[in-house]
């Protein structure tokens, strides 16, 4: 299982969202681990990290004594790039330093868990199958049950795809030149009626080991960003791309189970009784 904990922290006023704590001293990192635990005890978790989440989440693994679990656990970082300014140049900030660089997306994991040779150690040890998705949707567990769809189905990847509610925007399984790939939102043709797709893309997935080994070539996505009043360029990998070079199985899941995701802290404040009833704790 690999945990996407990567990004900026920026979103929960600087603090890093896997340790946040979600209700009863347990944040969701924990609360990703420990379900998961309850699943299978044979379960390995790799967390990838940016260098704006990696100290806060190893100071808090260690103060959670790994929440029993040290001997399955690894981290691993996603790179580092540098923004741009609106002028082409690379980004100065008169304050921090740090805020000239940023983690790509999370389009990174293939690439970095490769470089960081965890890949070829788990399929060493006879690891044969990765589950991934982000720390903030704690209906994400890996239930053998959506394991054996991916194994039964013969194919490298499978995504998780979910209804859609009034409103809901995003990436979504789409026919493109003869092919079901996953499509973002705003790479849909103008004038697209992206409702007419009934589901849209959890971020959770199901990938064979072995085909992260493979020669794909991620595309790059322009991404404005605003960092202490300025405008910044930066450019990032999506996970959803890897679609378009593997052979992929759509598994529609129920919305209310396993796609709950947290992006603000308003969000969590709101949803706090449901994560209860859907991690069970």
């Amino acid at each position: 299982m690999v945990i996407l904990n990567g990004g900026m922290a920026t979103r929960f006023g600087g603090a890093v969202k896997g340790a946040v704590e979600v209700f009863d001293g347990k944040s969701f990192l924990e609360l990703k681990i420990r379900v998961a635990d309850r699943v299978s005890e044979k379960i390995r978790f790799f967390i990838m990290n940016s260098f704006a989440t990696e100290e806060k989440t190893e100071e808090h693994f260690r103060d959670k004594g790994y929440f029993g679990v040290e001997d399955r656990v690894e981290m691993f970082n996603q790179f580092i790039a540098p923004r741009i300014d609106k002028n082409g140049g690379y980004y100065t900030p008169g304050d921090d330093p740090m805020k000239a660089f940023y983690g790509p997306g999370h389009g990174d994991f293939p690439y970095a868990f490769r470089e960081s040779g965890l890949l070829e150690r788990f399929e060493e040890s006879g690891g044969r199958y990765i589950f991934f998705s982000n720390v903030d949707n704690l209906g994400a567990v890996p239930l053998p049950e959506i394991l054996g769809y991916h194994i039964k189905s013969g194919g490298e990847l499978t995504s998780e795809v979910a209804e859609k509610s009034p409103g809901d925007e995003g990436g979504a399984p789409a026919l493109v030149n003869g092919r079901i790939q996953l499509v973002e939102g705003f790479c849909f043709p103008p004038g697209f009626d992206s409702s007419a797709i009934p589901v849209f893309n959890c971020n959770s997935y199901w990938v064979t080991a072995e085909s992260l080994r493979k020669d794909f070539r991620l595309p790059w996505y322009v991404v404005e960003k605003k960092t202490g009043g300025d405008t910044v360029i930066q450019f990032e990998h999506l996970s959803g791309d890897l679609s378009v070079f593997l052979e992929t199985s759509f598994l529609k899941v129920p919305r209310n189970e396993r796609f709950f995701p947290v992006k603000r802290p308003e969000d969590l404040d709101s949803g706090r009784e449901e994560l209860r009833k859907i991690t069970g704790f």
